[in-house]
This record gives structure tokens, sequence and C-alpha cells, in this order.
């Protein structure tokens, strides 16, 4: 992949950051960036203008793929990996004296920005570089989730409350890199493995909460069957 900024642009460094985000820690494109009049260049045996293309784009014209004759590209791309160490948080609501082979999961995950490097950080120039509290995404879901565990296991002992199925309160980890840790989670308890059967129930349902800290006078739910 070639990324270039174009002239309608106007940016004033034309070589386009190239940064991790949300979502894409299993992507694995190669990508470079270049200047308009390499751009430019690029596209020249096949009669086009970097101009004309970016216009028809901008006014939202259909613009089909083409073949640039003759031209053979080559660049080396090293790609650094970071290996680093995530916690999820489990904590079970057992409906009986023995696990359940049944669980309903409320979760919610517990990391933020931190200080907004490689993120979609609305932070603005005089707070670059400072930390990234997430108050509503995602404190807000924990605080819920805590409360949440507090009143049922609470209500249980008082014998107001009796769960059919076991309940499983889970905070995860790395939700702003790419949905790390609940991917973990999911693929561990479908491998199974050396997983006692006990830690890897059929779950009924699952509810998460993720920035519920703007309730005002409604409160968004999406559903998936």
């Amino acid at each position: 992949m070639i990324v270039v900024s174009g002239p309608n642009s106007r940016v004033d460094e034309q070589l386009v950051p190239l940064l991790a985000g949300p979502g894409t820690a299993a992507a694995n494109v190669a990508g470079i960036t270049v200047g308009d009049d390499f751009a430019e260049d690029l596209l020249a045996p096949a009669g086009k203008s970097l101009a004309d293309l970016q216009n028809a784009l901008d006014r939202g014209d259909a613009v089909p793929g083409f073949t640039i004759p003759g031209l053979t590209l080559a660049a080396n791309i090293d790609t650094a990996q970071e290996k680093r160490r995530g916690r999820n948080v489990l904590g079970r609501l057992m409906a009986g004296s023995e696990p359940k082979d049944t669980t309903v999961i409320v979760g919610a995950h517990l990391d933020h920005l931190g200080y907004g490097i490689g993120g979609d950080s609305l932070a603005r120039a005089d707070e670059a570089g400072r930390i990234h509290f997430g108050a509503d995404d995602n404190a807000s879901g924990v605080a819920a989730l805590i409360e949440t565990a507090e009143y049922l296991v609470d209500q249980q002992r008082r014998g107001k409350f009796q769960p059919v199925h076991d309940i499983l309160f889970a905070a995860w980890s790395g939700e702003e890199l790419g949905m790390l840790g609940s991917t973990h989670f999911v693929r561990a308890l479908g491998a199974g493995g050396d997983t006692p059967a006990s830690l890897r129930p059929g779950v009924i349902a699952y509810l998460n909460m993720d920035m519920i800290g703007r309730l005002d006078t409604s409160v968004a739910l999406q559903g998936l069957g």
C-alpha cells in the first residue's frame, strides 16, 4: 500500500504518518508513504495525474483501478513487533456449590489510550504526551461492572437472588489495541486444551458495558443475536 497526501490536502508535511490504531492488531499490510512529486512519476506511464484523480475522488466520482505499464517498485520495510503482557481480571459468581456448565458474562474493558500515542486521541496540541484517564471510556463501564458484581453478591448472600447460571464478571485488557484481551479469552474458551471444563462453560449471554458514563435521559443499546 502506497499512501500519498495529494495536492488538494494542503498539508504541511507531505509524508503521511503511518501509525497503528485501535483494531489493527491483526492487520498485516505493508505500507509506505511518498511525496506528491514521486507519486506523479509513478502515475505518468499510465497518463494519469495525481491532481485529476484527487479531484475526482473529492467530487465523489467512482474511480476504477488502472494498470501502470512497465512499472516496477521495490521497498525495504522493517516491522518491529512489540510484545507486552496484559491481564484480564475475572470473577465468578456461582449459582450453586459446584460450577455450572452454563454462564452469563458481564464485561467491560479496563484499558484506555494511555498517553495517546498511536491511538485515536482527541488531545489538543498543548495536551500531547499527557495521560488520558478515560473517565467514560471505559472507567464508567468498569465502575458499573464492579457495582453490579457487589450488588448481586450481596443479594445472593441475603437470599434475595438465586441465579440459574453462573455469572462471570470480566474486565478485559487491551481493548483499545484491537480487543486483545477478550479475543484471547474467546480463543482459549474455544480451544479448551488442558483448561478444566469448569473454567470453560457454555456462554448463554454476554452483556458488554462501554462508555456508559454519558447517560442523561437515555442509554444506547446494541444487540447481536
